[in-house]
C-alpha cells in the first residue's frame, strides 16, 4: 500500500504549485469533480494524505452539467419562526446509566 501511495504522490508532483498548496492549506473542505482518489495524495511537506487534513467530497464527472447545477443551486429558505417538533428515538435499555443521563438531558 505504501508503494502504491508513493507512486501516486510521485505522479502528482507536477500538480503542486505554490498557489494550489496555499489554497488547500486555507480550505475547510475539498470538493473533487473526478474519479481520481485525490484525497489519498500527500501534499509536499505533509506526512499524511489530504483526507487526513480536511474532508474530501467526490462528485462524479459525468454528467458534469447536472453536477455543477446541483452545486451552485440556491438552498430553499427555511423559516424558524414557528414551533419545531423533534422526535428522539433511542435503543438504550432503561437500566443503562448512559440511557438515564441521556433521558435526563
Amino acid at each position: 500500500m505504501r508503494r502504491l501511495l508513493a507512486r501516486l504522490n510521485d505522479a502528482a508532483q507536477p500538480l503542486w504549485s505554490k498557489e494550489l498548496s496555499a489554497a488547500i492549506k486555507r480550505a475547510s473542505h475539498l470538493t473533487v469533480f473526478s474519479g481520481f482518489p485525490l484525497g489519498l495524495l500527500t501534499m509536499p511537506g505533509d506526512s499524511a494524505p489530504l483526507c487526513a487534513r480536511l474532508p474530501v467530497s467526490y462528485r462524479p464527472l459525468e454528467p458534469l452539467t447536472r453536477t455543477v447545477q446541483h452545486q451552485v443551486s440556491a438552498l430553499p429558505d427555511i423559516s424558524l419562526s414557528h414551533t419545531i417538533k423533534v422526535l428522539v428515538a433511542e435503543c438504550i435499555s432503561l437500566s443503562d446509566p448512559v440511557g438515564r443521563i441521556s433521558r435526563a438531558g
